[in-house]
């Protein structure tokens, strides 16, 4: 008759109260990780979220720059504001502009054929 090598019962039973304990506990470790785990990715969230807000204000206030830089060119070009410290930019931009209505009119030289 051959002999039963595997776990009997009995033993099974045995091996079980013997390590619940340890498996209790490393049940109980699991579960604190998985609820750490849930927590860092709810505050990862929440980070995530205001950094997209912060970047968000970054470029509302950098469009606010823009146009305020938009509309006081226009003025300093035009005249209605004259600012200390601007006078430099107003002759720089009046060149800019100058110069860019030069090449419009020879590039529409071109178009036409003429030189």
């Amino acid at each position: 008759m051959s002999e039963n090598k595997g776990v009997k019962n009995e033993e099974l039973g045995e091996m079980i109260e013997k390590y619940r304990p340890q498996m209790e506990k490393f049940g109980r470790e699991m579960k604190e990780l998985a609820k750490k785990g849930e927590e860092g990715l709810i505050m990862a969230s929440k980070i995530f979220k205001l950094q997209m807000e912060i970047l968000g204000g970054v470029l509302e206030r950098e469009k606010l720059y823009y146009e305020i830089g938009r509309k006081i060119s226009g003025m300093l070009m035009d005249g209605t504001v004259e600012i200390e410290g601007f006078e430099n930019y107003a002759s720089k931009l009046m060149k800019l502009k100058e110069e860019g209505e030069r090449k419009k009119k020879v590039m529409n030289h071109v178009k036409e054929g003429k030189k």
